[in-house]
């Protein structure tokens, strides 16, 4: 009994005379939780300006990578790339985005020809483009994409099916077709 007694003390001595020190502290950072811009929302995802990104990636292979010239009719705030380096082989990776409506988005992605997947494509439909070069368009559950080759590269195209009303196969091949 003096034992349980002397234990009970014990405690109430070590944590009821301790106030001072043992204290929960509030680590709560309100800039945490504040929305984070785009910008900054793909600069964590490690995306960097599309002018960087191609540099990278043509110093990578020694060789110009040719970008569109012209874009699908939605509109398009912020563009960004990065080297998906992760992936065999590298490829460039662009997104032109809209902040607003973030689900208003084209992809495009672009690696050396050779060890690209146009061979290897189950084919939807073919096109043709302007240089006589042929384009496949492949469909699955949720994108539109278009896969060709020009200057040595395999560019792929890709559209979100949510946006089909917007974005049709042709405006890809628009876009594919302004590339020089």
């Amino acid at each position: 009994m003096q034992r349980t007694l002397s234990f009970i003390l014990f405690v109430i001595i070590l944590f009821g005379a301790n106030n001072g020190l043992v204290k929960a502290v509030d680590h709560y950072n309100p800039d945490y939780w504040r929305p984070q811009s785009i910008e900054k929302q793909y600069h964590i995802m490690g995306y960097q300006s599309i002018q960087v990104a191609v540099k990278e990636f043509e110093d990578l292979y020694q060789r110009k990578v040719n970008l569109p010239n012209r874009l699908p009719p939605i509109e398009i705030t912020h563009s960004f790339g990065i080297i998906d380096s992760y992936s065999y082989p590298a490829k460039l990776e662009i997104e032109y985005v809209n902040e607003e409506r973030p689900r208003e988005q084209i992809k495009m992605f672009i690696l050396p020809e050779e060890q690209g997947i146009y061979q290897k494509a189950k084919v939807a439909q073919l096109h043709t483009l302007e240089d006589s070069a042929k384009a496949i368009q492949l469909r699955d559950r949720y994108h539109n994409i278009l896969i060709f080759k020009k200057d040595g590269w395999e560019y792929i195209l890709a559209s979100s099916k949510r946006i089909e009303d917007k974005v049709q196969i042709d405006d890809l091949i628009e876009m594919a077709n302004s590339i020089n």
